[in-house]
């Protein structure tokens, strides 16, 4: 398959070796939309505007490539398995990760997982663990760090670096607190997410209305049915009225 060399960065702190590659573009796809296939009424009826992944055959080639894709910088870079401090994989799938250390022997301790916080947060999942590696002092200067990832295309890249910036920062309370403050504010945002989306799947009905449309409908119906009703016992009220008056008189 075709490959691109990474360029080796050097420098007084830190160096980097890295290989980026492609193939089976067939496995996770999306039919309609592009110049290929334009949108149209037929390709969106027919859901070709859906991402399209064949599930078993992504999991297979994702655990085959994270971890040849760390073989291989580490070995460019001259070092070995043995020499690694911390792995930061893609974030995509707990079972993906886990099954590609264990092919590489690395036990849990040298790998970084926030996949139960954020999810897949997609091509920011390696930054974000990155720097909440850093905040819980998980990478020290001179670490070996490994980056490991993929995506569709299929992709996949991988770089092996010397850590050489420095993790210490001074910070304040406040802006401690701030950071806490958002990190709980985006973790409570993504459960209410997820909680919402379960909820409408499981109050949605058979033709496909969801919970909302379902309640919508019945307050239209409510309202239809009142407004209907409304003239019948105004007039009965004129009714009750007339009859009250001729009794009136008669008296």
């Amino acid at each position: 398959s075709p490959s691109q060399k990474m360029k080796v960065g050097r420098g007084p702190s830190s160096s980097l070796q890295g290989i980026q590659k492609h193939s089976g573009a067939e496995l996770l796809t999306l039919p309609a939309g592009g110049s290929k296939m334009p949108a149209t009424l037929e390709s969106v009826a027919s859901g070709q505007h859906f991402i399209k992944m064949n599930g078993r055959a992504v999991f297979r080639f994702a655990t085959r490539v994270m971890a040849d894709a760390t073989r291989k910088v580490l070995e460019r870079a001259g070092l070995s398995v043995d020499d690694v401090d911390l792995v930061v994989p893609h974030q995509a799938n707990i079972r993906i990760i886990q099954s590609s250390m264990r092919q590489l022997g690395l036990p849990e301790e040298k790998v970084f997982i926030n996949l139960q916080d954020y999810g897949n947060t997609s091509t920011a999942s390696i930054p974000i663990a990155l720097t909440e590696a850093i905040e819980q002092n998980r990478i020290q200067p001179n670490d070996t760090i490994v980056m490991v990832g993929f995506g569709s295309g299929l992709t996949w890249a991988g770089a092996a670096i010397r850590w050489g910036v420095p993790t210490e920062r001074e910070t304040t309370f406040w802006q401690s607190s701030q950071h806490t403050a958002a990190y709980n504010l985006a973790r409570a945002r993504s459960q209410l997410l997820r909680i919402s989306r379960r909820l409408e799947g499981a109050f949605t009905s058979e033709d496909g209305a969801t919970l909302a449309e379902l309640m919508s409908k019945r307050f239209s119906r409510r309202r239809k049915t009142t407004e209907e009703n409304a003239p019948s016992a105004a007039t009965e009220s004129k009714e009750t009225e007339g009859r009250s008056d001729e009794e009136g008189s008669q008296g």
